[in-house]
Parts: C-alpha cells; sequence; structure tokens
C-alpha cells in the first residue's frame, strides 16, 4: 500500500495528511468512474479502460495497434515505476501515438538530476524505501527517451504541490 498523491510539503515535520489505499482498490474505483462516465453520456470517443503493463512490449498494451492513439495520460504514475516501466510508457506510447499524438504525464519530477523543495527529497526518499526501484523521475531523461522514442517535450506546466504536467507530442 502507498499513500496516494498530492504530497503536499508540510510546514512542519509529521504535518503530511496521507490517505492509504492499495494500487488494486485505486484501479478498481478508477475502471468504475470511467465505466460509469461512458454509461451515463453515452459518448463515443472513450474506450472502455483496460488493465495493461507498461513494462511489457506495447504489443501486448490490450491489443492496441500503432497508431491507435490520440492521447495517453499518466497522472502520478511515473513515480511509482521501476525505470523498465517508465521507458515501456515511454517507449510505448511512441508506438501507439498517432501522428502528433500527445503523451501527457503530471506528478512529481528530479530536474537535471535535482530535487527540490526538500518535501519532494522526502517524498523520493520514501519511495525509495518502498520499493528500490521507485522514486521521481528526471525530466531530463524522460525527454531524452522521448526523443528517442519519435516525440519531444513541448511543454511543461507547474501544477500545484510541485508537480508538473509534461507534454510530448509525436512527431
Amino acid at each position: 500500500m502507498w499513500s496516494t498523491s498530492p504530497w503536499p510539503c508540510p510546514s512542519s515535520p509529521g504535518n503530511r495528511q496521507t490517505s492509504k489505499r492499495s494500487p488494486v482498490t485505486v484501479g478498481v474505483m478508477l475502471f468504475c468512474s470511467i465505466r460509469a462516465y461512458i454509461a451515463a453520456t453515452k459518448v463515443k470517443t472513450v474506450l472502455q479502460p483496460v488493465h495493461l503493463d507498461a513494462s511489457e512490449p506495447w504489443e501486448k498494451w490490450a491489443g492496441l495497434p500503432r497508431g491507435a492513439c490520440d492521447v495517453i495520460v499518466a497522472i502520478n504514475l511515473l513515480q511509482y515505476s521501476s525505470f523498465k516501466t517508465v521507458e515501456g510508457v515511454v517507449k510505448g506510447s511512441g508506438q501507439i501515438l498517432r501522428q502528433n499524438g500527445l503523451l501527457i504525464t503530471h506528478g512529481p519530477y528530479a530536474i537535471n538530476g535535482t530535487i527540490t523543495p526538500s518535501c519532494l527529497e522526502d517524498l523520493d526518499q520514501e519511495l525509495r524505501e518502498m520499493n528500490p526501484g521507485w522514486g521521481l523521475p528526471d525530466i531530463d531523461v524522460l525527454r531524452q527517451l522521448a526523443f528517442g522514442n519519435g516525440m519531444r517535450m513541448e511543454r511543461m506546466i507547474e501544477m500545484e504541490q510541485y508537480n508538473k504536467c509534461l507534454v510530448f507530442r509525436k512527431r
């Protein structure tokens, strides 16, 4: 189990409020929410949610063919993932996205190997204690991975709680 994001910077030690949920519980809740939205709105442009393991080759991603998606969104995923999974998200997105498609990620990141402020250093340490393969991904590493997989980082948007939204576009 892990604490869900956002990870606010406490004004004093021990001031962080967390909510414990298992990844399975969160996934089931999100899938139910997406299914309910599709049913209520009768939207035709949103597919039913599917479970996929981004550490697996993209060909195993729910049978999606090359160039099948306009947008892939990864919210608070990368910091809870091994480098193999992060690499899989980027490589797979480079295959699954159509030309000009977007990979949008959201979460806390290191920038050129530096993690600031101190609450994000604490978060990175906590994640690595839970799983040595986890931790804040570095934006420069993501940019290089994206470039090597046919995408370029188009924007970095500052968000709340020291998070960032990164937008990568398929060339």
